[in-house]
């Protein structure tokens, strides 16, 4: 069907979806809010889920040069006694069972990959949307530069604070998770057997957390969570103090990883997510990445999601004869899996939460969990087996993992 779509958002969601569609010969637009494009956030972990659908995009080759692979993980106390090893992230057997190791990429150079397949003309930004209508027939958003567009449809990847969701049902409360995060990247020399492992060291304190994760020879992604009400403001002149102030809880080298932070590239947010929604639709609109299940990121699956969102929307676009019936099975597709990574991950993030005197038992009972349960909460994020049965037309180009 000749369809003309409107994307509201120029994330990382809202820009894979446009160039899926294209690649379906769908027409669409991303109209982004604001005026430049500056992604935030540091880096990205991408995982075999998120790697299967930029193979099938044909973007993984180009990816290759921007991103840096993982070959193993650990969690650790803070004086760097390790607790749980990260099997998950085993390279060699994630390749066997899924067809895709993990990576680390620059949110920032992701987003340019991303940019430089669009067709030209293609984002527009400076465009916030005030309002969307629908008349049976189009949709139309209307933007607060005075501005309209048309469309057969309209998807909102607009983010947690998303007016898409607001406009379609209404307004929600996001569920805050007590904790508020620091990120950026550091220029970081790790010793070479370091160098494809990612460390997460838990501290003592409700909250607190320093993760570090290799994303080139030279440079680290540090993460730094600790507990604090929401809202709270860095002072410029008081934020490396603070910092430093946490790294002394901490092993010699999470502090030298500190010590190296410059202070002028690091972002702060309170982390959220979103209780589940009942439905991401309504009509021709629906709601993608964020604005449908923004998700706290202790499981590294926020971009994930985004980008399975992305192909399966685009899918189900092109194989349904009704924009109405492609979004109701994009939601029946996605929906179940996009909750559990949520909840998965807030149970995590409650576990981080807990009191002191509390986290030798989680530390000794993480110690004891066996490898193969931790692997099987993660093979139902990994897995891609459910578009194979989704849509047969296209599992013939999925690289087959070996048994």
């Amino acid at each position: 069907m000749k369809q003309s779509g409107i994307i509201i958002g120029g994330g990382i969601g809202g820009l894979l979806t446009a160039i899926a569609l294209n690649q379906r010969g769908i027409q669409s637009t991303v109209f982004e809010r604001a005026a430049v494009l500056q992604e935030v956030g540091a880096g990205l972990v991408l995982s075999p889920n998120a790697l299967f659908v930029l193979d099938q995009l044909g973007l993984l080759q180009a990816l290759e040069p921007i991103s840096w692979p993982l070959s193993g993980g650990i969690m650790a106390e803070a004086n760097g006694r390790v607790f749980q090893k990260v099997d998950t992230l085993n390279t060699h057997a994630m390749v066997r069972k899924y067809g895709y190791g993990v990576v680390v990429v620059n949110r920032g150079k992701l987003q340019k990959l991303l940019l430089d397949n669009l067709q030209p003309g293609q984002l527009k930004t400076g465009k916030q949307l005030a309002n969307v209508t629908h008349d049976g027939q189009q949709v139309r958003a209307d933007f607060l530069d005075g501005t309209s567009v048309d469309g057969s449809f309209l998807i909102g990847a607009d983010g947690l604070r998303s007016t898409v969701r607001q406009q379609l049902i209404g307004d929600q409360t996001l569920r805050y998770s007590g904790q508020t995060c620091w990120r950026t990247i550091v220029n970081y020399v790790l010793p070479a057997s370091d160098q494809t492992t990612a460390v997460e060291y838990w501290g003592s304190d409700p909250g607190m957390r320093i993760g570090v994760v290799p994303c080139g020879l030279d440079q680290l992604y540090l993460y730094i969570t600790v507990a604090a009400s929401a809202n709270e403001r860095d002072t410029p002149d008081q934020t490396m103090a603070a910092l430093l102030r946490i790294g002394e809880h901490f092993s010699p080298l999470a502090r030298d990883i500190i010590q190296a932070t410059d202070k002028s590239r690091l972002h702060r947010a309170d982390l959220y997510d979103l209780p589940t929604l009942h439905t991401w639709t309504r009509g021709r609109s629906t709601l993608l990445g964020d604005a449908a299940h923004a998700t706290t990121p202790n499981i590294g699956q926020g971009a994930c999601q985004a980008i399975e969102d992305a192909w399966v929307v685009a899918n189900c676009l092109a194989n349904e004869r009704s924009v109405e019936e492609a979004f109701k099975q994009y939601e029946s597709i996605r929906k179940a899996k996009a909750d559990r990574v949520v909840k998965l991950s807030r149970q995590i993030g409650q576990a981080v939460n807990l009191p002191g005197w509390l986290k030798p038992l989680a530390f000794a009972a993480m110690r004891a969990m066996p490898p193969a349960a931790a692997a099987w909460q993660f093979d139902g994020i990994y897995s891609m087996d459910y578009v194979r049965k989704r849509f047969p037309s296209v599992s013939q180009s999925l690289p087959t993992p070996a048994e």
